[in-house]
């Protein structure tokens, strides 16, 4: 079974599972072992989960970059009510989502994010500002798929173990980088 990169309902996720569960059998792996995690992950298997994430974000930064082009200074900072998130909004939240989970990974930085701020009611944002911080937060989230298909055996690693605790996260500090991808994509569809 290849994995296709295909996220929607959570067949990325279970694609990825089968195979891993599929090639553990072949190799006639215990059941002790599967619940210890995947820390002999084969290279070959996660070389192919990073490079079937990688077209995906890529589509999606294509795609986002796409909209915020086609609409006007007003459209970033519009919401249809009170209880909605304008696109500045929603910029906002990804570009702290990736600060939080990635940067400090990547380059070691403390976490400065201010969760609150991004989903602030009217919060200002120029259609420039908008297009830069999307980029720029899927650039960040590419270098880091780059930085573990160089360094595949980092997918096991778990980041976040001696860091302060993790906040506004479906994921523990104890998680690994790879449920850390996964949690990104699932997050998305």
């Amino acid at each position: 079974m290849a994995v296709d990169g295909s996220c929607k309902n959570g067949s990325f996720q279970r694609s990825f599972f089968s195979l891993f569960l599929e090639e553990a059998a072949r190799e006639g792996s215990s059941v002790k072992s599967l619940r210890m995690g995947w820390r002999g992950m084969r290279t070959d298997i996660a070389l192919e989960l990073i490079d079937s994430m990688m077209p995906k974000f890529r589509s999606e930064m294509r795609g986002i970059l796409k909209v915020i082009e086609q609409l006007d200074e007003e459209d970033i900072v519009w919401a249809p009510n009170i209880e909605s998130n304008s696109i500045a909004n929603l910029v906002a939240h990804i570009r702290g989502c990736v600060h939080s989970r990635i940067e400090q990974i990547l380059f070691d930085i403390p976490d400065t994010r201010d969760r609150d701020k991004e989903f602030e009611r009217g919060l200002k944002m120029t259609k420039a500002e908008a297009y830069r911080k999307a980029k720029e937060s899927f650039d960040i989230i590419l270098q880091y798929l780059e930085h573990l298909r160089a360094n595949p055996q980092l997918l096991m690693s778990q980041p976040f173990l001696h860091r302060p605790p993790l906040t506004y996260s479906q994921v523990g500090n104890d998680t690994t980088a790879l449920n850390l991808m996964i949690a990104m994509v699932r997050e998305n569809y």
